[in-house]
């Protein structure tokens, strides 16, 4: 059976008829405590910032540049997600999700036939492939993860969606209060993502629940040095000076990402 995404949010459960039994149960409450029981792979993405859990609306976030944030906003979407087995062989969960954090949607659970073998990594791409990103936003089920009604990621029909957002206020040095606002888009800007870990883990072993940090002080600092007042607080990745400021945060993404 194919592996089927099963997106967490506050919604309520969907009930299935009878005939429909053997379709992955769908789960979307991510604290109603069955998460753990009802899914066979359970992934919990998790921002942190120097090591805490980054909060919204909170100006207290300070970079190494002295900026001082207050994020409103941390969100992506994901695609061609895989596992990555011991022996380097990589195994397709074929899906799409979307994350929203200031939202509290930060869990991903798979339900269904999970692949056999003992496996070391995940990798994912954070945005779409062009046929997806230029296609018709409007093909997708109204739950769908790519469903502009559940995102609000979608720019317009022709120009495809936004891959990451990360919004908020910044102060440099106490001073210059201003607007932060990072838009990840085109198709230059997806960015994959391969993580490894040490602690191995095998379905043969039952149900498997993994966290993956997103350390966001290092998307202001590794590797290219960022300052929101030198370099600039806003890219929508369109103009040159927004590709100039997007180039740099996106080579940095790469290392924000931690599978435990």
């Amino acid at each position: 059976m194919k592996n089927r995404i099963l997106l967490l949010s506050t919604m309520v459960f969907m009930v299935f008829s009878s005939c429909e039994k053997e379709k992955p149960l769908v789960v979307t409450n991510d604290d109603d405590g069955k998460t753990d029981t009802e899914v066979d792979f359970k992934l919990t993405f998790k921002p942190k910032f120097n090591g805490q859990d980054l909060t919204f609306n909170e100006m207290k976030w300070i970079n190494d540049a002295n900026d001082t944030m207050n994020f409103t906003r941390l969100r992506m979407i994901l695609s061609n997600i895989e596992l990555v087995k011991t022996n380097g062989e990589k195994v397709m969960l074929d899906t799409f999700a979307y994350l929203s954090f200031d939202e509290g949607r930060t869990v991903l659970g798979f339900e269904g036939e999970m692949p056999q073998g003992e496996f070391k990594g995940i990798n994912f791409l954070i945005g779409l492939d062009s046929a997806i990103n230029h296609g018709d936003p409007m093909q997708w089920a109204l739950t769908h993860p790519l469903n502009p009604l559940v995102n609000h990621m979608h720019w317009t029909w022709a120009s495809g969606y936004i891959f990451w957002v990360a919004e908020g206020y910044y102060m440099n040095n106490g001073d210059d209060f201003g607007i932060m606002s990072y838009h990840m888009a085109n198709m230059e800007y997806t960015r994959k993502i391969e993580l490894t870990t040490t602690n191995t883990f095998s379905f043969s072993n039952g149900k498997i629940s993994r966290e993956i940090d997103l350390n966001m002080e290092k998307y202001f600092s590794t590797p290219n040095a960022y300052s929101l007042k030198n370099n600039g607080a806003l890219s929508h990745s369109n103009s040159p000076a927004d590709r100039e400021r997007m180039t740099l945060l996106h080579a940095n993404m790469a290392n924000i990402f931690v599978l435990k």
